[in-house]
């Protein structure tokens, strides 16, 4: 029998979107060439729709008494996901740079 605790779900994938964003950052910092911060901030951007589908899914199984506010919640992670979607990868690393330059 195992001694740990399984990471799974929402859980796991958002471990995997932190070591993403931690890379890009370190691109940015170290002045990577501009084809690695594209492809690290493609996978950031992959992650992060991850992350949102992995919580719409586990919204969907969970049944609560109050419907209306599980819609918000789901309207609110479409939303996000597709905010994502649309974003330009040059405005996600510009987005990363200015957390990096503060």
């Amino acid at each position: 029998m195992t001694s740990y605790l399984v990471r799974q779900g929402a859980q796991k994938k958002r471990g995997i979107l932190e070591k993403r964003e931690e890379t890009l950052r370190h691109h940015i910092r170290n002045e990577y060439p501009q084809t690695k911060l594209i492809l690290a901030a493609e996978a950031v951007r992959s992650s992060q729709i991850a992350v949102i589908k992995c919580l719409l899914h586990e919204n969907e199984i969970v049944r609560t008494e109050d419907e209306e506010k599980l819609r918000t919640v789901q309207e609110s992670l479409y939303a996000q996901s597709k905010q994502w979607e649309e974003l330009s990868t040059p405005d996600l690393v510009a987005i990363y740079k200015k957390a990096v330059d503060k």
